[in-house]
């Protein structure tokens, strides 16, 4: 059933895409995805810069990492 799951709720993001907002709300969304789909270019640069300084080791996770600066 997944698959099938999936191409319907593909057609559905397909068909509202040019009504869907700029960010998306973490909380909405079970699979992982570009974390500039929820946050701003200066808040992912922050949140890069904090990874890098408190967690280099890479120990934290979450549903939609933020990597470290590169």
């Amino acid at each position: 059933m997944k698959p099938g799951v999936d191409r319907a709720v593909g057609q559905v993001l397909d068909a509202v895409a040019p009504w869907r907002a700029v960010r998306d709300y973490l909380n909405f969304r079970d699979t992982s995805d570009d974390p500039g789909r929820f946050f701003d270019p200066e808040t992912l640069e922050r949140l890069r810069t904090v990874k890098t300084t408190y967690d280099p080791a890479g120990l934290f996770r979450s549903n939609h990492p933020v990597a470290a600066d590169a």
